[in-house]
């Protein structure tokens, strides 16, 4: 059996899409006959990571730190709400790891895992990560010259036209058999800096069923009233998902609303108008997508779960020029299932109700979606395979 490491993002506390694209990706090497594990990295950013003034202020920093604060840096420290959605538990029952947890490159050149291919994937891998550049360990560059490299729908939104980051990607790429992203924003980029083949496909959940899923909610019991999610995340303000209007369509109807918000971009929002965050556990977010009625987001993985589950929704993007490299993955995806309606738009002719219960072809959807899924799994096997 052939042994694949995983390098992904996977320290979440907060963010369910994060942990689930991870899990997805795993589930779905067990069940094509593979021993997969997730590489156990945290980065730490130390004074070699800063430069100039920044330097001087982390250095600083640390010192105040390990003088005031020694205690404090040595036991993890949980808020009330991470507690409750208990994403250390998940990680626990329904992950394997490599047995030493690295914090820099460098630890994994000096002792890299042992496997017959590296994957780096999913999520906002890739993305140019301002001060901090590219993080090599995303791009693998570690361990035997003759282990098989493969990124699977790496996350490239955030890029910047550079030469000489031009000139740094080539120099990853050049280690790499096999190149995929999640959204072809980055392809051109991939293309300039030598690789020629770069493949667009599937965030890892849509590689999974609904059962495959439904398998995590089965103990979670069946709310016996209806209500709409309102998963959503990155916003500043109410009006920046047009709340007013949400709320009045809730009065009106009297349905039940039940709201949850993560960490993104900016940190989880813990009240919308009367409204309190549920900090829902990982099934229990899950189960909720599964029994929604419908569902409001503004998440990327919120949108990709109700295709998953066939619920009605609305995706609301948020207008944050800081953030609108976001935009592109969303409408990626919504564009190849025929789903662009789906957006929702504040000036309209439509009302928000009409835009939000507008019939969805879901038989189109489902064949549409199959198709780019047998695309995605065949890449990944001849990947590892070939």
């Amino acid at each position: 059996m052939k042994k694949i490491a995983v390098a992904t993002l996977g320290n979440a506390q907060e963010n369910y899409g994060q942990l689930l694209q991870a899990y997805a990706l795993q589930t779905f090497l067990k069940k094509s006959g593979y021993d997969a594990f997730l590489i156990r990295y945290k980065r730490e950013f130390t004074l070699h990571d800063e430069k100039g003034v920044r330097k001087v202020a982390k250095a600083i920093y640390l010192l105040f730190r390990k003088f005031f604060f020694q205690d404090v840096g040595n036991r993890e420290v949980s808020s009330s709400s991470i507690q409750q959605r208990d994403f250390k538990n998940f990680y626990k029952e329904h992950f394997k790891f490599s047995e030493k947890l690295y914090t820099n490159i460098e630890q994994l050149k000096n002792a890299p895992p042992i496997a017959d291919a590296y994957i780096a994937g999913s999520d906002q891998i890739w993305n140019w990560g301002g001060r901090y550049g590219y993080d090599k360990v995303y791009f693998l560059q570690f361990g035997d010259m003759n282990v098989k490299r493969i990124s699977y729908a790496a996350g490239m939104s955030k890029i910047v036209d550079n030469p000489q980051l031009k000139k740094e990607l080539k120099s990853y790429l050049r280690r790499f058999d096999s190149v995929s992203l999640r959204e072809p924003t980055g392809i051109h980029l991939l293309k300039e800096a030598g690789f020629i083949t770069p493949q667009v496909v599937l965030d890892p959940t849509l590689l999974l069923q609904k059962e495959d899923y439904k398998d995590l909610t089965r103990s979670i019991p069946t709310p016996s009233k209806e209500f709409i999610l309102g998963y959503l995340i990155n916003f500043k303000t109410a009006d920046d998902i047009d709340w007013n209007t949400i709320e009045d369509y809730l009065s009106s109807t009297g349905i039940d609303f039940r709201y949850v918000s993560a960490e993104g971009y900016t940190g989880a929002t813990d009240k919308l108008g009367t409204y309190e965050t549920q900090y829902y556990t990982t099934p229990e977010w899950l189960a909720s997508m599964e029994n929604a009625k419908s569902v409001l987001t503004s998440s990327y993985h919120g949108l990709l779960f109700s295709i998953i589950m066939n619920k009605p929704f609305l995706f609301f993007f948020i207008e944050d020029k800081e953030h609108s490299y976001g935009r592109n993955r969303a409408m990626h995806i919504l564009s190849e299932l025929g789903l662009e309606s789906r957006v929702y738009q504040k000036k309209n002719s439509l009302t928000f109700e009409e835009q939000l219960n507008r019939p969805i072809a879901w038989k189109d959807v489902v064949n549409k979606l199959e198709k780019l899924k047998q695309k995605s799994i065949d890449f990944l096997i001849n990947a590892i395979e070939n």
